[in-house]
């Protein structure tokens, strides 16, 4: 993270307001370097320096930012993307064109979170080895590239298209680059993308997450809905408010800013060790399913199974885990204890709970309903 600051303060000396913008032709040979980490605001004061100016006002923008290290404060946000990329099942390449290796005041870069995805390119210039791409605030024509994180526990990596993209990469010395990514995300494509990886995160494994599940399934009936989610009252609403506007297909359209980091090494550097597969994001060793079953977590309805215990419902039926019910004896769901609290029926007097909703006399104290 110190390199990271270090960068994120030259760059910033070295564009300043009214720098012009580098476009095309790139010429010369093409790198490919590979993502091999990435770095996430785990703080509001992380996101900032992760952040940059994005519309010329004098203040960092990285609301997305923001957000990303809330979730690491209710433990929702994914501390596994090492293991990911060391299995392979991330893979997000940055390609470099330039004339000279170090000194090049007309360079294209693409980012793709994914070998396969769309980008447009990023011009700027490289300077003693170090790469900054034109500001967003000053571009005509600002680069755009599909980014893979990984931001929600126990899900796969999150795809969002960053628009108005920066990219700024240092060298580390070794061969690769310590990097700097900015930009900004639709307003409506990060609900949407939230919402869907909020969905995978409580099926996955829903007693980790009950107290954000509590918060936001304002029924509490076990299915969070869109307008649920994004009740005008609620938190996610106001955390997930744009912070800027940017010209996209012809018209002015709300987006929400986003920074973070990534480390690069050369192509065919080989990959690190896996630490834990039982969050890599690859069904390997003796799980039934991705990331579940076998030695690791058991599985959610729907997965595939290969006995009882692999399942949370303690349920296999025909190779398939069965979804929690209020009914199957088993402590699973968003219940507070066996078949009773959060969608079942109210607990009794004993029987543990979080919330006075859990409990038919609306009164939980210390865990227990009175």
């Amino acid at each position: 993270m110190a390199r990271l600051l270090v960068l994120a303060i030259m760059l910033a000396a070295c564009n300043a307001d009214g720098d012009g913008e580098v476009t095309g032709p790139f010429t010369g040979a093409i790198q490919r370097y590979v993502v091999d980490g990435f770095t996430l605001p785990i703080s509001n004061v992380m996101a900032r320096d992760l952040g940059d100016d994005l519309d010329g006002d004098r203040t960092v923008d990285n609301q997305l930012g923001m957000v990303v290290s809330t979730l690491n404060s209710l433990g929702n946000l994914n501390t596994h993307g090492a293991d990911i990329l060391a299995a392979g099942a991330l893979t997000s390449v940055v390609d470099m064109q330039a004339d000279d290796p170090l000194n090049d005041d007309r360079v294209g870069v693409w980012y793709r979170g994914a070998e396969s995805d769309e980008a447009t390119v990023l011009g700027g210039t490289l300077i003693d080895g170090v790469f900054a791409s034109t500001r967003a605030r000053v571009a005509r024509f600002p680069g755009r590239a599909v980014v893979r994180l990984p931001i929600f526990v126990d899900t796969d990596p999150t795809a969002m298209e960053l628009v108005g993209m920066e990219l700024d990469l240092t060298p580390d010395g070794r061969g690769g680059f310590d990097g700097l990514v900015r930009g900004s995300v639709r307003a409506d494509e990060v609900k949407n993308t939230a919402f869907s990886g909020i969905l995978a995160m409580f099926a996955a494994q829903p007693e980790d997450h009950r107290g954000f599940w509590w918060l936001v399934d304002t029924n509490h009936d076990g299915i969070v809905t869109l307008p649920e989610l994004y009740d005008p009252d609620g938190l996610l609403d106001a955390i997930l408010a744009p912070d800027l506007r940017h010209d996209l297909d012809g018209r002015s359209q709300e987006v929400i800013s986003f920074g973070f980091g990534i480390h690069l090494v050369p192509e065919g550097t080989p990959r690190g060790s896996i630490v834990d597969r039982c969050f890599d994001r690859v069904r390997d060793g003796a799980e039934t399913a991705v990331d579940c079953g076998g030695d690791c977590i058991p599985c959610a309805g729907g997965a595939t199974c290969a006995i009882p215990g692999d399942c949370q419902s303690q349920r296999c039926v025909a190779g398939i885990c069965s979804p929690p019910t209020c009914t199957d004896g088993q402590l699973d769901g968003f219940e507070s204890d066996v078949d009773c609290g959060g969608p079942c029926a109210a607990c009794v007097p004993v029987e543990l709970c979080d919330y006075d909703t859990d409990c038919a006399s609306g009164q939980c104290i210390g865990g227990s309903c009175t």
